[in-house]
């Protein structure tokens, strides 16, 4: 009685010891295919950018290039103080697209990346002949782009200082005599009526790149080539008539 009793518990054990290898050969193979997986997979770069039509048209054709050469990426669109917000609590791989002075005030170490994305020159449009400096705008109303933050930057020593929505908005501040001076770029003067306004065309050159922090700066060679490709192919990364027709009504 004693033997068929050891015997039973030996059985036993052999059981569980055999069940528990069975198991342990199952999952080991599991568990190595998941880790090599997980280790071979691309890294994603995350992207915030700003969520205005100008901007966003020009993320789009950068995750074009971005995705024709095979790079895993994100973007999320926010309003420009939630955007800038989100980079600097660092929640993001990298910004779009923002103006070359980036560089030097980001609290976040960044990489500024080539190609320049779209460049242009900043532009005065004022009833005074006077008025061709950002200085001569001391004691006047100036209208410009909420968002913009170059504009924003050149009149924050400036109290009378109106904030448009958009661009049309902007422009019918200056039509609708709101103001008597506004910022835009060189490309909307032919939509805005500035019959009788002065305007200098070049207060401030504007280009606008890429950026990546520091600690994703290993990406940065891969992410520029595709970018130069996607002009090298023809591409641009914004049709600027065609978007401003759009605002105007005159597509």
């Amino acid at each position: 009685m004693f033997k068929k009793l050891v015997g039973l518990v030996h059985l036993y054990i052999f059981s569980k010891i055999s069940f528990v290898k069975f198991l342990t050969c199952l999952l080991l193979p599991l568990s190595v295919t998941f880790s090599a997986h997980s280790a071979s997979a691309d890294p994603c770069l995350a992207f915030v950018s700003q969520d205005n039509r100008i901007v966003k048209e020009i993320a789009l054709n950068v995750s074009e290039a971005l995705t024709a050469a095979h790079i895993c990426h994100t973007i999320d669109y926010f309003p420009e103080k939630r955007a800038d917000y989100l980079f600097k609590q660092e929640k993001y791989d990298g910004f779009l697209m923002r103006d070359a002075v980036f560089g030097t005030k980001s609290i976040v170490p960044v990489v500024k990346l080539e190609p320049v994305l779209i460049q242009t020159s900043g532009v005065i449009l004022s009833k005074d002949a006077d008025v061709k400096t950002i200085e001569d705008l001391n004691g006047r109303s100036i209208g410009i782009t909420r968002g913009w933050l170059w504009m924003e930057n050149l009149v924050r020593r400036y109290p009378r200082v109106v904030r448009a929505s958009n661009i049309v908005d902007l422009s019918n501040l200056l039509s609708e005599g709101r103001v008597d001076t506004i910022l835009v770029i060189n490309e909307i003067l032919p939509f805005v009526n500035s019959e009788g306004y002065n305007y200098n065309n070049k207060i401030i050159d504007l280009k606008a790149h890429v950026f990546l922090k520091e600690t994703s700066k290993e990406h940065a060679e891969a992410v520029s080539k595709s970018l130069k490709k996607h002009i090298e192919n023809g591409n641009s990364f914004i049709n600027v008539p065609r978007i401003l027709n759009s605002f105007f009504g005159n597509s």
